[in-house]
């Protein structure tokens, strides 16, 4: 039987569900939306890990004496970061067109600032990738490509 709860919201048997409960608590802490020196630190530190893990994956000694399952898991895990980076560019577009959209000519700046780091991410991801790809390529047993 369904009849009107807190709100006007109609529940089953009286009862408020537990999503409408846990959507409207009031105990639980406000969620900060991410600033500027957030999205540019965390940017920041998952390039230079891309960029150190592509440089492992490059470099054909520590690749080869890895082994099979070894070098299945530095796959796996590159390509997690691959994912880990499009997310970050994602939200330093995001900052960048909230920026630019606010109209403030002192943005000018941090606009600047904002798009050499997704410039370089955007780079470290793609190097990565190509990086990601050639060496399931050659664990695969095929020519990359």
């Amino acid at each position: 039987m369904n009849v009107k709860g807190p709100r006007g919201r109609l529940t089953r048997c009286g009862r408020t569900s537990s999503l409408w409960r846990h959507q409207h608590r009031s105990d639980l802490p406000a969620i900060d939306t991410p600033t500027h020196g957030t999205v540019l630190r965390a940017a920041d530190r998952l390039r230079r890990q891309a960029e150190l893990l592509t440089a492992t994956l490059s470099d054909e000694t520590t690749t080869s004496a890895l082994g099979a399952s070894g070098l299945s898991e530095l796959i796996v895990d590159g390509y997690a970061r691959v994912l880990s980076l499009d997310v970050e560019r994602l939200g330093l577009e995001r900052e960048i067109t909230r920026l630019a959209e606010s109209g403030d000519p002192g943005m000018a700046g941090e606009l600047r600032e904002l798009s050499a780091v997704l410039r370089r991410v955007i780079q470290a991801s793609g190097a990565l990738r190509v990086c990601l790809d050639g060496l399931r390529a050659r664990a695969n047993g095929a020519e990359p490509g």
